[in-house]
C-alpha cells in the first residue's frame, strides 16, 4: 500500500494498515523528508514505484485530499485502510481511498463516501450518508439517517 503523504495523519495510517497485518508499505510525499519510522519517505512516482499498488491519500485537509485524489486516479488505484479495532457493519457500504480509525462505530446501511477520514472513535448510526472527502473527528457522533454532502468537516466530540 502507498501511503501519500508523510504527516502526522500518515503515521496514523501506518499503524491502521500495520493493526490489519499489511506490512508492504511505502510512503511518498512531495517534500523531502528523510523517513516516517522504517518507511523511507520516496517521491511521488520515483524509479522503481510499483504503481500496481493501491494508495491512501494521508492528507487530512479535505480540499487538498480531493486535489491530490484527481492527480493521482489516473496513475493508481485507491484502497481503503480500517483499523482492526473498528466495528463496521457487513451492510454499510465503504468508499474507496477512505480511512476508519481506532474505535469508530458504523452501523447497518450506512454510506461512506471516497476518501473520507472517520477518526478516532467516531459513531456513524444507521442509515446515514457521508459524502466524499469528508471528515468525521474524533468521538463525533452521528445519529441514525444523518446526511453529510461532500467536503464537510464535522467537528469533534
Amino acid at each position: 500500500m502507498i501511503v501519500f503523504g508523510a504527516s502526522g495523519h500518515g503515521k496514523v495510517i501506518i499503524e491502521i494498515l500495520e493493526s490489519t497485518g499489511v506490512s508492504d508499505i511505502e510512503v511518498w510525499d512531495d517534500a523531502e523528508k528523510p523517513s516516517v519510522w522504517q518507511y523511507p519517505v520516496l517521491k511521488p512516482f520515483h524509479a522503481t514505484a510499483d504503481l500496481s499498488k493501491s494508495c491512501i491519500i494521508s492528507i487530512g485537509v479535505n480540499a487538498t485530499r480531493k486535489r491530490v485524489a484527481s492527480r493521482l486516479s489516473e496513475q493508481l488505484a485507491f484502497g481503503t485502510a480500517i483499523h482492526a479495532d473498528a466495528c463496521i457493519s457487513p451492510r454499510a457500504t465503504v468508499g474507496e481511498g477512505t480511512v476508519i480509525m481506532a474505535g469508530v462505530t458504523v452501523n447497518a446501511d450506512t454510506t461512506i463516501g471516497k476518501h473520507s477520514i472517520i477518526n478516532t472513535s467516531a459513531v456513524v448510526d444507521h442509515d446515514c450518508v457521508v459524502g466524499d472527502y469528508t471528515h468525521i473527528s474524533p468521538n463525533a457522533t452521528l445519529c441514525g439517517d444523518v446526511h453529510l454532502g461532500e467536503g464537510t468537516h464535522f467537528g469533534a466530540g
